[in-house]
């Protein structure tokens, strides 16, 4: 598989807890895979870190915003999605610290 794009979430990036956003363009075609690594601010990489992926587009005039899935980070903070290319879809991807290991839902 060729690399078309990459982007790198710098520390800078993920100060203060923010959501990132980062625009790519993809040539159309049918899949395009996206891998990333998730580091904390002394680019220690970050385990569990959870990847919302949305896809935005236009429709009708109006710009729709539809959730495709979610992936969380591997011990080496990397991760990978695969969405589809498009011409008229963009994707965004929001990145969310681990929760606490003493935390537990009810």
């Amino acid at each position: 598989m060729d690399i078309d794009n990459t982007f790198i979430l710098t520390p800078e990036d993920l100060k203060d807890e923010k959501v990132i956003y980062k625009n790519m363009c993809i040539p159309a075609s049918e899949k395009s895979l996206i891998l990333g690594t998730i580091t904390n601010y002394d680019s220690t990489p970050v385990e569990n870190a959870a990847i919302i992926v949305y896809k935005q587009f236009i429709k009708g005039g109006i710009s729709h915003r539809e959730l495709m899935g979610f992936t969380e980070t591997d011990k080496n903070g990397s991760f990978a999605v695969l969405v589809e290319k498009n011409d008229n879809i963009s994707y965004s991807l929001e990145v969310y610290r681990p929760l606490n290991n003493n935390i537990f839902c009810r």
